[in-house]
């Protein structure tokens, strides 16, 4: 079976729904990559050097110009995915670093007068994809603030849970892999953060074993 398997359907499960609900408010503001359409009339290039992110920037583009991008719900597509978590971790570090070119090429969206399709770019994309950072804060404060109970219980807590999912490589406990996987994702974010930052050399895209 698929490594990869219960994790990435409880990935897609949420992201699905989050589509679905942004739907009814507005606008679907993200795509899935390999599976959607748009009216040719409401079509806009990209930048020549978008990286990985253009089921981002496209619908937006499309809300810009005053129209919505709505999920089907009943619309069905099949996709490989890696056994390999290191194959997918280096797809995650190439998706990150398209997630930040796009954090800022998109400001306009943090603008509270765009109504539903400003509170959805925030709350999904723009704290998701900065939550790995705000999880190292929060878990650095709670160290320093380990003479609280509550920060005290938070911290262990933390440690606890990056302990079981570094067991997972070593010894490859099933309850751990889910642990991992979270903490392998996201510091593949963080990973194309610094990418981003220390400039995207090339816009090519590079096929992941699956």
């Amino acid at each position: 079976s698929n490594k990869l398997e219960l994790e990435e359907k409880v990935y897609r499960s949420f992201e699905v729904n989050q589509k679905i609900h942004e739907s009814e408010l507005h606008s679907s503001i993200s795509a899935f990559g390999g599976f959607y359409s748009v009216r040719h009339s409401l079509f806009k290039p990209i930048p020549y050097n978008a990286y990985s992110n253009d089921d981002v920037l496209i619908p937006m583009n499309v809300i810009r110009r005053r129209s919505r991008m709505v999920f089907e719900a009943e619309a069905v597509s099949e996709e490989d995915m890696t056994e390999k978590i290191a194959n997918e971790f280096t797809r995650r570090i190439r998706i990150g670093a398209g997630n930040f070119q796009a954090f800022f090429w998109l400001p306009d969206f943090f603008n509270p007068l765009k109504g539903w399709p400003s509170f959805c770019f925030i709350s999904h994309k723009a704290t998701r994809w900065f939550s790995p950072f705000f999880i190292i804060v929060a878990f650095i404060c709670s160290g320093i603030l380990h003479a609280s109970i509550m920060y005290a219980l938070f911290f262990l807590s933390c440690l606890a849970f990056i302990i079981i999912g570094l067991l997972y490589p070593v010894f490859h406990f099933r309850f751990s892999r889910p642990a991992f996987y979270f903490l392998s994702m996201n510091t593949a974010l963080v990973l194309g953060f610094f990418r981003f930052c220390t400039g995207i050399k090339s816009a090519a895209w590079s096929h992941t074993e699956r």
